[in-house]
């Protein structure tokens, strides 16, 4: 079993919202992938650790009613933490990766 079939049949009343976070080391580009196996909207904080007062994440979203659609931009804003934070809504049964250059 693939880790893709392993996820779209764990129950959603176990975890509905997945997510991963990748840095590629040589570019400096962040991945973050999110997947909301709920039927409903779920709402969930992103928080990165940067050096920048703003991260820029572009969502590229795929549902029952979308193929890989490009969303709106979301901006994060650093907190004293130095992690920039911000939340997002994943649609309904949905995998939404968001993409960033170096941050």
């Amino acid at each position: 079993m693939t880790q893709a079939e392993a996820l779209a049949w764990t129950p959603a009343s176990v975890v509905e919202v997945r997510a991963s976070a990748y840095l590629d080391e040589e570019t400096g580009k962040l991945v973050v992938v999110a997947i909301n196996e709920s039927a409903s909207e779920q709402a969930v904080e992103i928080a990165v650790p940067v050096r920048s007062p703003k991260l820029r994440l572009t969502p590229w979203r795929t549902s029952e009613d979308e193929a890989l659609a490009k969303g709106e931009a979301v901006v994060l804003h650093r907190g004293d933490d130095g992690a920039a934070r911000g939340t997002v809504t994943l649609a309904p049964r949905s995998v939404t990766t968001f993409t960033a250059p170096r941050p």
